[in-house]
């Protein structure tokens, strides 16, 4: 009726060794959500890289404050979470990674090929894009 007394010992290792079939997947976890956590966090390092953007597309002060708002207003749009309901959580987080990637990629392209005077029209939407993204991270 009662266990045998080494039975602890066979479920405590039965268990340490699930464990370390679970370590690749638990480690894999781990990094998706640092990578998720950074790039969601982007939209509040904008004051890091500003001045640089302002200089190099001659910016007015007041247009780069638009450009910030535009981030802003795509962050908190609230779409993102009737997403997130519909489709879950992975192709939630794989919508918002692909437009935090396209935002900041244009906003690059801008940047190295295209900086003219029309540039904040631009700036404003592809900074909406991964403001974007960021909210459904």
């Amino acid at each position: 009726r009662f266990p045998p007394p080494n039975a602890r010992k066979i479920h405590a290792a039965a268990t340490l060794g699930a464990m370390d079939q679970n370590d690749a997947t638990r480690w894999t976890n781990l990094g998706a959500s640092l990578l998720i956590i950074l790039a969601g966090g982007t939209v509040y390092a904008f004051g890091a890289y500003s001045e640089a953007l302002k200089r190099k597309l001659h910016l007015t002060q007041a247009q780069l404050e638009l450009a910030a708002l535009c981030g802003n207003l795509g962050n908190y749009l609230g779409t993102a979470g009737f997403f997130y309901d519909r489709y879950g959580a992975v192709a939630s987080a794989k919508f918002g990674a692909t437009l935090i990637g396209l935002g900041y990629g244009l906003q690059w392209l801008l940047c190295v090929y295209f900086a003219s005077e029309h540039a904040i029209e631009f700036l404003c939407v592809f900074c909406f894009v991964w403001g974007h993204g960021s909210g459904y991270l």
